[in-house]
């Protein structure tokens, strides 16, 4: 159970997070997994940040429907669904202190890969969508971080920028739906009772 002021440190690192999200398409648990692992445990800090994004991204899929072209990433898509299971298992049985030190090293690494525009070879190969769709997905479900590996294969096929953010958006909604359903998410109490005091807070700023 988080005290006032940690709910109050979390809903402002949500609400960084939620405005470069809702630029770029993603980026949101690049910003608020380290302040959430401060107060919580792995597992909770990627079910609570896959919720919002979840719905954050609806949003951004709803306004820019018409922009998304399916065909164009399928293989991102497959790819996704093929990791999304094992994701799943790392989180269930992987030690709760190493999850946190993996989270740490990847949000790093992804951080200094977009610092320094690093190109990442293969994006425009023909199996890049299933490979690039595959490790995103895995990491989103297993720690809750992926945008950047699917933003770098999308920014790689040079699309309009309407098209990307939707193509991102649908990717990440399919990959976080399915694993949270793959985690039965309503069963856990105590990331939904926390999940719904961060959301109510966050609300709560917004009116001020």
């Amino acid at each position: 159970m988080l005290s006032g002021i940690e709910i109050l440190i979390c809903s402002l690192a949500v609400l960084v997070g939620a405005t470069i999200m809702g630029t770029v398409s993603f980026g949101l648990a690049l910003v608020v997994a380290p302040v959430l692992l401060l107060f919580l445990d792995p597992q909770s800090v990627v079910v609570i940040t896959n919720f919002l994004i979840v719905l954050l991204l609806s949003v951004v899929l709803f306004e820019l429907r018409h922009y998304l072209q399916l065909s164009e990433i399928k293989g991102m898509i497959i790819g996704g669904i093929v990791a999304v299971p094992l994701g799943v298992f790392t989180l269930k049985v992987v030690d709760p202190g190493i999850l946190r030190i993996i989270i740490g090293v990847v949000i790093l690494i992804l951080g200094i890969l977009i610092l320094f525009n690093v190109k990442i070879p293969m994006v425009n190969h023909r199996i890049a969508g299933p490979v690039y769709g595959f490790l995103s997905a895995l990491s989103i479900t297993a720690l809750s971080i992926g945008g950047p590996l699917a933003a770098i294969y999308v920014m790689g096929q040079q699309w309009s920028s309407p098209v990307m953010r939707v193509s991102l958006a649908f990717f990440f909604v399919s990959s976080y739906l399915i694993g949270l359903v793959n985690l039965q998410v309503q069963n856990d109490h105590e990331s939904h009772h926390t999940f719904l005091s961060l959301l109510t807070a966050i609300i709560g700023c917004g009116n001020i």
